[in-house]
């Protein structure tokens, strides 16, 4: 066995395969780059003139005078803050009249495992 032609093909293989792979990349990212330059083009072209949004009201201006029924012993502060909270989200036409807490969740440790996994934020 030629040693020379050996090590010659073994060289020459990885040069092609590296040369090839960097050339992917930078088609890669020019490709990226004419699809962001046009989709910003596009985005500024199409873009309706929108009137720029309402201010909405301070948390404190939305505090309700009376706080809402509350049958579970939450504490009027916490009823009061739940309720401007909930208006703020909301908007100013919300009105909070009840407050109770959710039922505890009762099964197993599979299923509170699952909730937990479904509904954690990205």
């Amino acid at each position: 066995m030629d040693w020379q032609l050996c090590w010659t093909v073994v060289i020459t293989g990885l040069v092609v395969v590296f040369v090839v792979l960097i050339c992917l990349t930078y088609i890669i990212k020019g490709y990226g780059a004419i699809i962001n330059g046009i989709q910003t083009r596009h985005s500024k072209n199409n873009r309706p003139d929108v009137p720029a949004p309402e201010q909405k009201p301070a948390a404190a201006d939305l505090v309700p005078s009376a706080s809402p029924a509350s049958d579970e012993g939450i504490p009027q502060e916490i009823a009061a803050v739940i309720a401007a909270a909930a208006v703020y989200c909301a908007g100013p036409d919300a009105v909070v009249t009840h407050i109770s807490r959710a039922p505890r969740q009762t099964g197993s440790a599979w299923r509170t495992a699952g909730l937990l996994e479904n509904t954690r934020p990205f």
